[in-house]
């Protein structure tokens, strides 16, 4: 995601209106992934609560 900012800004694309939209998607983007990790996070621990209750019954 830096990197696309990096380039936004030593490329022609310099342009500020520029630089905040993909900032902005880049933003976007980190935010849905740590959502989504959060979502795996929960997965993993429910299937492992699971397994626990049916070893024991």
């Amino acid at each position: 995601m830096n990197s696309a900012i990096q380039i936004a800004s030593t490329e022609d694309v310099a342009n500020k209106a520029t630089q905040h939209k993909i900032a902005e998607k880049c933003k976007t983007a980190e935010i849905a992934s740590l959502r989504l990790f959060e979502v795996f996070k929960t997965m993993i621990a429910e299937s492992h609560q699971a397994q626990t209750q049916q070893t024991q019954a």
